[in-house]
């Protein structure tokens, strides 16, 4: 119940993600990690954490309900990675991320990644970094004379027929829709014209959207 490193995500899915992506360098350093979030059950991660972990990923909502359950403490957590944290910012988590923090260990290093570093973000670092090291990655504005744009007007019958066209000679590709009902007629109509389709949307459960 004592985890040493701990990485905040601001979405169930993008701490699976980072989950997956270390647990091959975890076990090589024979070192536990697993990741808490909501939309799944509470009891299972604090089985998880009987069980002991090194690393912690967690979204901030979860985090706090397990604190609050007294399921782990964070006094041993030398060090912390808050990521996307302009995101975390956005969907209202900072006040949960000063507070989670504050509960680690006061020489911990903090590393923080987010596309921007002024607001609230700024203040994240003031409050929580000392001394820090900033790297940036990639141009500060991308050049959208890179990129083509391109906008078909079609008939609504046509509009699958065409997007199927496109696909087949793009290769992955992501559809965006207006509605729910939206994507999945769209994902049903793109598997008949012979495409490897899945959809994506905020009435899935968990347990959907991992399969």
């Amino acid at each position: 119940k004592k985890p040493t490193g701990l990485i905040l995500a601001p979405t169930r899915e993008l701490a699976e993600q980072i989950t997956t992506e270390l647990k091959e360098i975890a076990r090589v350093g024979k070192r536990s990690i697993i990741a808490v979030y909501g939309g799944v059950s509470i009891r299972k991660h604090k089985m998880n954490l009987n069980k002991g972990v090194d690393i912690l990923v967690a979204c901030p909502g979860r985090l706090n309900d397990l604190l609050q359950q007294k399921a782990l403490v964070l006094g041993d957590v030398s060090f912390v990675v808050v990521d996307e944290a302009d995101r975390m910012a956005d969907m209202g988590f900072l006040p949960e991320v000063k507070k989670i923090l504050n509960l680690t260990k006061k020489d911990r290093q903090t590393i923080l990644f987010s596309a921007t570093l002024d607001g609230a973000i700024s203040e994240l670092t003031r409050q929580f970094q000392n001394n820090p090291i900033r790297h940036e990655v990639g141009p500060t504005t991308p050049d959208m004379q890179l990129m083509e744009h391109y906008f078909w007007k079609v008939n609504r019958d046509n509009r699958i027929p065409a997007a199927a066209n496109l696909i087949l000679q793009s290769g992955k590709t992501i559809v965006f829709t207006r509605t729910r009902y939206g994507a999945e007629r769209a994902s049903k109509q793109l598997k008949q014209s012979g495409i490897a389709a899945v959809s994506l949307h905020g009435g899935k459960t968990q347990n959907q959207r991992d399969i």
